[in-house]
């Protein structure tokens, strides 16, 4: 056996990494890693030889509530330490393992264990000797976490996880509360690390509700990597990173990036924020952005090889609010405002319509050669005063100015997008509101 796809895993700023951290939630018996400290604490665990899966402990304490919660063999004699889940409950002295905790020399003696109780970091990955199993789940309690070393999958390293799901909370697990905060501190990264990375190849992997923190962005932090494919980002932040979110072909939602060098690359961007970056907002290269914001940074959004950008606002991007770089990109119903350069066409095959423009420096520009197979429509007229309610203190939300924010609310509901929410709520940096940005 192995540790239950079943499993969750509990982290807290209060744990210890020598703590059990992990429950079966199938299991039946009682989840002892939602609190700070081991249930049980032994320094006397020990196996009758090699292969066998029968825990004792002469100290014991044992209970048949601890069936399902792991125990964490740190230490012994012919160990291989790692976390074990507790199977089967025989008594106060014995119970049964998951699978052999020697090391395939002899017997184990003289461990250290312990039930139950918060890890204060998640732990290495399967692939890196790691315990969890693909499909886990990694519930993660809001603090400060400040990174130690710069290893990938160590304790205070870079985390690094594989196909599961994780998921911040404040108070009680899936409120979406306050994030957890994974922070950089003083480290500066190897190459190609990022604060926080998901990766999947086989099984469809989640992670919510987190915030990174690059702490310096020219150290060149990322804050959220994810690799491959059938990755879920949701509800997550990141700031002062270089890059803050990382990834190709994946989906991202309600997530923000704040005072990064480039907000978001390579994303299926849906109802993102990215403001007061220094190169790029949202890098939509062979993907889409859908209903996101980007401001204060000097180009809103960059399309490239097949990208689009559908009902998205572009405001105060002091050079391009969308930059229509290379091949066969689409920007569609789109609001720009306040920008240098309202709308830049460098690329050939690309189709631009319907994009509302107001109060800038110069609406649209066409690199050298305006070939018969671009096609660019755009309003800037239409608009004539401000479109937000207060842009200023960071609320997007359109208004009902009959000359400004009524006048893309009504075009974007005769294009069959039907009736028009409220689509961007005040920025909770500034507010004290909620995400900026809720579902049509």
């Amino acid at each position: 056996m192995t540790i239950a796809y079943s499993t969750d895993w509990e982290i807290r700023t209060t744990g210890s990494y020598s703590n059990g951290g992990g429950f079966n939630r199938l299991s039946g018996g009682t989840d002892y890693s939602q609190q700070d400290v081991a249930q049980l604490s032994l320094t006397d665990c020990a196996t009758s030889g090699v292969g066998s899966t029968t825990l004792t402990s002469v100290t014991g304490g044992f209970t048949a509530a601890m069936v399902g919660n792991l125990i964490n063999l740190s230490s012994g004699t012919n160990l291989t330490a790692n976390w074990y889940e507790i199977t089967g409950y025989t008594d106060a002295n014995t119970v049964t393992l998951d699978r052999a905790p020697d090391d395939g020399v002899g017997g184990v003696s003289g461990a250290t264990g312990k039930v139950g109780g918060a890890l204060s970091w998640p732990p290495p990955r399967p692939a890196d000797g790691g315990p969890f199993t693909r499909y886990n789940k990694f519930w993660i309690k809001a603090g400060t976490y400040t990174l130690t070393n710069t290893t990938e999958g160590s304790a205070n390293g870079p985390v690094f996880m594989d196909e599961c799901s994780v998921e911040g909370y404040e108070y009680v697990r899936g409120d979406m509360g306050r994030k957890p905060v994974f922070s950089a501190g003083s480290q500066v990264p190897p190459s190609a690390v990022a604060i926080f990375r998901l990766f999947t190849q086989f099984a469809p992997a989640h992670l919510s509700n987190i915030k990174l923190d690059g702490v310096d962005n020219s150290s060149s932090w990322t804050g959220i990597q994810v690799s491959d494919y059938r990755i879920m980002v949701q509800h997550c932040e990141a700031i002062n990173c270089n890059l803050g979110f990382a990834g190709n072909n994946n989906i991202i939602r309600f997530c923000k990036a704040s005072y990064c060098v480039k907000g978001f690359g390579s994303f299926e961007s849906e109802f993102c924020v990215a403001h007061d970056c220094s190169s790029i907002g949202i890098d939509s290269y062979i993907n889409m952005a859908l209903h996101c914001l980007v401001y204060n940074c000097p180009i809103g959004y960059y399309l490239n090889g097949g990208a689009d950008v559908l009902r998205c606002i572009a405001h105060n991007c002091s050079t391009y609010g969308i930059y229509h770089y290379a091949g066969y990109n689409n920007s569609l119903e789109n609001l720009v405002t306040n920008c240098g350069l309202g709308i830049f066409y460098r690329s050939t095959a690309v189709s631009s319509d319907k994009n509302l423009l107001y109060n800038n420096t110069q609406s649209v520009a066409y690199n050298a050669n305006n070939p018969a197979d671009r096609y660019v429509s755009y309003d800037d007229t239409s608009i004539t005063t401000d479109p937000y309610v207060d842009a200023a203190n960071g609320n997007y939300q359109l208004n009902n100015d009959p000359n400004g924010g009524k006048v893309v609310k009504d075009a974007w509901a005769k294009s069959g997008a039907g009736e028009i929410r409220k689509i961007f709520y005040p920025d909770p940096d500034k507010t004290s509101g909620k995400h900026p940005l809720s579902r049509l």
